[in-house]
């Protein structure tokens, strides 16, 4: 479980876009049954698209790489 604190907050129309792209790249994640890695990003925003990915069935988030080029991964559920 992830907790944000107010320091950890980024302007809304940062959230929007964060959320937005982690929605696009889950769905293509999705169809294509290929992972996707995203450009490096700071903790807390790595935190924010765990989160918003969390309670999808069909796709599943992980960090991979070294500070400061430490990365989000999207990959594919297999199939139950």
């Amino acid at each position: 479980i992830y907790t944000l604190s107010l320091h950890d907050a980024l302007p809304i129309s940062s959230l929007r876009q964060l959320r937005q792209m982690a929605v696009r790249m889950a769905d293509q994640v999705a169809k294509s049954g290929r992972k996707i890695s995203l450009e490096p990003m700071p903790g807390p925003e790595r935190r924010i698209i765990h989160m918003i990915l969390r309670d999808r069935t069909d796709v599943y988030t992980e960090s991979t790489g070294e500070e400061p080029n430490r990365k989000v991964v999207i990959l594919p559920k297999p199939a139950a």
